[in-house]
């Protein structure tokens, strides 16, 4: 950009749908500059972002299937960007009004003055639900505990992920620092081939990828995949893995109809929790994912209230400052300075 003093960086932006898990690619500049305020007058249309294939974040799909934004008057209006990357340009651009992210890029996003705030927890993994993300080697694998991953290959996804930290804490405290294995970045469709075909030693799997790739393993050599660790083996008590992040001005200029779509989309969490089966059938019908790839996979579990654990955004930051993710992000910041809970249905 032209006549301009200021640098243009990128912090890279990588992320699946479910849950709950992305680096960061957005320009400075598109930080910086607010996109333009909605007019003062609210809306019925919400335009909500996703990316294809994302299967994790269903609530809008319940809520628009079941008619949950009908009763609110709510045009809910859906596009599907083809990588989880370009959500946050479109939705700081003005080309979109609600999406939902994983949790660093919203603190990405507040220290880089990115006109948007995260406005509901959304994906999260409990030792109860069922769902979390899966870090797993082969059936024959003499790997099967954190520690013997010294001098290994280690799928973190993408830099600067949670799935980064995570493992970087859960290999430390099995005694193995940063540099004691190499980290190893792909995608969440490669995991299977990769672990495979010894690209890695241990990767990372989330749904429909963990049921699909259980099911070769067992056909191929007679079990399934090995659990080495999870998401929960950190955070034992559960966690948040994505949240619901809005444009501010959007958000501002139309808070009856933001709380109108929350309490659209926690109703909707609400139902698909408790029903799997029919859950599965619309997050095929909305994302274009054959229902016969996910009929068996386990269903990311939803926030129902919006509000994340307790204590998780803090330890959140603390590890993104411990293993370095964003430059110059030395202390942590308050949680006001990207989550505006005040949109979300009272308990």
């Amino acid at each position: 950009m032209r006549g301009r003093s200021l640098q243009l960086k990128t912090l890279s932006l990588r992320c699946l749908g479910l849950a709950i898990m992305a680096a960061s690619s957005l320009l400075v500049p598109a930080f910086a500059t607010p996109s333009r305020a909605q007019p003062s007058s609210a809306t019925s249309t919400i335009r909500f972002l996703t990316s294809r294939g994302a299967v994790g974040d269903w609530a809008p799909y319940v809520a628009a299937e079941l008619g949950y934004f009908k009763d609110e008057h709510i045009d809910f209006q859906s596009t599907t960007l083809e990588r989880p990357g370009d959500i946050a340009t479109a939705l700081m651009s003005n080309r979109g009004d609600i999406a939902t992210t994983s949790l660093p890029i919203a603190i990405a996003g507040a220290l880089a003055g990115a006109p948007v705030k995260i406005v509901s927890a959304t994906q999260m993994a409990t030792p109860h639900g069922g769902y979390d993300n899966w870090w797993a080697a082969m059936p024959n694998s003499p790997i099967n505990k954190p520690t013997d991953l010294r001098g290994k290959k280690v799928d973190i996804f993408s830099q600067n992920s949670l799935a980064q930290a995570v493992s970087r804490e859960i290999l430390a405290n099995a005694g193995i620092q940063v540099g004691g294995y190499q980290e190893i970045a792909m995608s969440f469709a490669q995991s299977y081939a990769a672990l495979e075909s010894g690209q890695v030693d241990v990767a990372l799997f989330i749904e429909p990828f963990y049921t699909r790739s259980n099911e070769l393993s067992q056909k191929r050599y007679g079990k399934p995949l090995k659990v080495i660790y999870t998401y929960l083996t950190d955070f034992p008590q559960g966690l948040d893995l994505s949240g619901m992040i809005a444009n501010s001005n959007f958000a501002a200029n139309n808070p009856v109809l933001m709380r109108a779509f929350l309490r659209a989309t926690t109703r909707a969490a609400k139902w698909g929790n408790a029903h799997p089966d029919e859950l599965k059938k619309i997050i095929a019908k909305y994302t274009g994912v054959p229902y016969e790839s996910i009929k068996n996979m386990i269903p990311a579990e939803m926030s129902e209230d919006g509000k994340f654990f307790s204590g998780m955004l803090s330890r959140l930051q603390g590890l993104m400052i411990k293993y370095k993710m964003i430059g110059n992000f030395n202390s942590p910041l308050p949680d006001k300075a990207f989550v505006d809970s005040s949109y979300l249905p009272p308990s």
